[in-house]
C-alpha cells in the first residue's frame, strides 16, 4: 500500500460581480459553501493568459473573462455623456 502525503491544493476562479460579497455568493452557487476554505477576494483588471477564454462565475452567458475586462476598459475610456 502506498503511503499517503498531504497536498496543498490552490484553486483559482473568477467571478463577475458588483463587490466581493456578491463574488463569493456567485462562486458558492456553483461550488457550495466557502466556510471551510481560506478565501481571498480581490478585484482584478487583468487575467492570466490561460484563463482568458474562461467564463467567470456570475458572468453573462457566453462572455469570457477577456471579453468582460475589455468591455470594462472600453467603458472607462469612453467620454462621459453630458445631459
Amino acid at each position: 500500500m502506498t503511503e499517503k502525503r498531504l497536498f496543498r491544493v490552490e484553486m483559482l476562479v473568477y467571478a463577475w460581480a458588483e463587490d466581493a460579497e456578491a463574488a463569493a455568493e456567485a462562486v458558492e452557487e456553483q461550488l457550495g459553501p466557502l466556510d471551510d476554505y481560506t478565501v481571498r477576494l480581490q478585484e482584478t483588471d487583468a487575467v492570466h493568459e490561460t484563463w482568458r477564454d474562461a467564463y467567470p462565475y456570475g458572468g453573462p452567458e457566453g462572455r469570457t473573462c477577456a471579453q468582460l475586462l475589455q468591455a470594462q476598459k472600453d467603458a472607462q475610456r469612453a467620454p462621459e455623456e453630458v445631459e
